[in-house]
């Protein structure tokens, strides 16, 4: 199967993070998604193959080393079109000073700007679930220890088991919770925050759909204009190995088989529909498409940006 699967190698992906983007952008059909990162550094590559032997995962993904760095962008959406801006995910925060080597960390509004976006402009946002590299700048710390909502006027859509694990007592000795209810809690009380089912229309073009397993409501957003589509898939992927090889994991997925039926759900999805996946921790722009060879497995191609 691995000479069917045009997978990134370590020979396309460079050593220097200076090499890598901090924002692209593509068309789905009238709508514009661009893709900005708020933290590029490298990581473990073990931790997205948890308890697989590296024999297995090396060879697809043309490594002979397993300790072979591995680009990790800490990374968002923006959807923008139909009249509206909407963030799928919200950046990693002041938190990700907490790591070291990372270029362009805590820059979320720096990156918005590039492309026009003042705060007050996003109109909704989708977080396809709350750990805490994707909902860090919810709100911006002010001198004194005070915060503010970060983004005044919008929406922010939650899927509700998401949402409930994180604020009830289920969640208190996670060690991301402090962060995570310091960035959720100011959204709530201001009376933002919208949560859903399985499914939930948040702008034109733009669907969330729950895919439970990463987390308990990890959530997947479908963008669809004009006969094209895209998935956003959040955490169900880091590499696009992991669109093919679905029991292939990361440490950090809370129910594991529920994360491998999420995977095979998505690509179902893609494969029916023909669409674009991506998701926001691969390096900036890795877009693709899933099919199924001969044999019935899944493969993935790269495809260039449509613009």
């Amino acid at each position: 199967m691995t000479d069917q699967i045009a997978f990134p190698t370590p020979r396309d992906q460079p050593r220097d993070l200076d090499a890598y983007a901090l924002s692209g952008s593509f068309a789905v059909g009238g709508l514009t998604v661009h893709h900005v990162s708020d933290g590029l550094t490298f990581g473990n590559r073990r931790y997205w193959f948890n308890g697989i032997d590296p024999a297995a995962w090396m060879p697809p993904l043309g490594l002979i080393d397993p300790d072979t760095p591995f680009p990790v962008n800490f990374g968002l959406f923006v959807v923008i079109g139909g009249g509206a801006v909407t963030l799928v995910d919200c950046g990693f925060g002041p938190a990700i000073g907490e790591l070291s080597g990372v270029r362009g960390g805590n820059q979320l509004l720096t990156r918005l700007a590039e492309i026009g976006i003042a705060p007050e402009q996003v109109d909704s946002i989708v977080l396809t679930h709350l750990h805490t590299d994707h909902c860090g700048q919810l709100v911006t710390e002010l001198p004194g220890g005070e915060v503010r909502v970060t983004f005044p006027n919008a929406s922010v859509h939650i899927q509700a088991d998401e949402l409930a694990y994180w604020t009830g007592t289920a969640a208190d000795d996670n060690p991301m919770s402090p962060y995570v209810r310091s960035r959720i809690m100011p959204v709530a009380a201001a009376d933002q925050v919208r949560t859903f089912g399985a499914t939930a229309p948040v702008a034109p073009g733009v669907e969330a759909i729950a895919m439970p397993g990463h987390t308990a409501g990890h959530t997947v957003v479908r963008v669809s204009a004009d006969g094209a589509t895209c998935f956003l898939v959040g955490d169900l992927a880091h590499h696009p190995v992991h669109f093919c090889y679905h029991s292939w994991l990361p440490a950090i997925d809370a129910d594991p088989p529920r994360s491998v039926r999420a995977r095979e759900d998505l690509a179902q999805l893609a494969i029916a529909q023909d669409a674009v996946v991506t998701a926001p921790h691969m390096p900036i722009l890795t877009l693709g498409r899933l099919a199924r060879n001969s044999g019935g497995q899944i493969t993935w191609r790269r495809v260039e940006p449509e613009r």
